[in-house]
């Protein structure tokens, strides 16, 4: 994954031609595919399933980003690995044993990351964690349901870039109300990789341009 790379959320896909909707963004050369799979426990709502990522995985190259955003995340990683991620991320809030289920992860050959809620300081993970986390997820929206305004962790961004300082392969995502405007803001304060749904996805006929906005290819 490059500095400033994109993510297309899928949750604002038109899920009608999910397919399609997959082939477009590869061709205007989006860097990943962020899947948001939930229980209706951890959040109230359902998303995405193994199958959604089976059977779209055969339809592009393209880094396929899974965030479990679920109670019990140590049931989801063998199944979601065998489907095709490439990275599979927890939610620091959980009580799991994070250090088992990094290593997990990372015996089914994914990377593995950890997503922070809002209200969620980083410091809830253990210092020496951190050499072995591949990605943080900063959320700036609560976590679950598109389409919701962006909520300024700038902060935390930049204490996510200071981790990166001593841990260079660290990948700072951040994740919520990206668009043209508040990617500025993110990019800015550390972030490495933008996860953006509607912004990205309401550009219908132009997405390239738009991952280009979001990337500030044009700053």
């Amino acid at each position: 994954m490059v500095n400033h790379a994109i993510a297309a959320s899928l949750m604002a896909a038109d899920l009608t031609h999910l397919g399609d909707e997959i082939a477009a963004m590869t061709h205007a050369g989006i860097d990943a595919f962020h899947w948001d799979i939930t229980d209706g426990h951890f959040v109230p709502n359902l998303n995405f399933g193994p199958d959604h990522i089976k059977q779209t995985r055969s339809l592009t190259p393209v880094y396929f980003d899974v965030h479990l955003m679920v109670s019990k995340p140590e049931h989801w990683i063998d199944i979601m690995a065998g489907a095709g991620a490439d990275a599979i991320s927890f939610h620091a809030e959980l009580s799991s044993d994070r250090t088992t289920l990094i290593k997990n992860i990372h015996d089914r050959d994914c990377d593995a990351g950890i997503a922070f809620n809002p209200e969620t300081p980083l410091s809830v993970i253990d210092l020496k964690l951190w050499q072995n986390i591949d990605r943080i997820i900063i959320m700036t929206v609560k976590p679950g349901f598109g389409g919701q305004g962006f909520m300024d962790q700038s902060e935390k961004i930049r204490q996510a870039a200071t981790l990166k300082e001593k841990y260079p392969h660290l990948q700072i995502v951040v994740d919520g109300g990206i668009n043209a405007t508040t990617a500025i803001k993110a990019r800015q304060a550390g972030a490495t990789t933008l996860v953006s749904g509607s912004f990205l996805f309401g550009q219908k006929n132009n997405y390239e341009a738009a991952i280009g906005q979001l990337r500030g290819d044009a700053s």
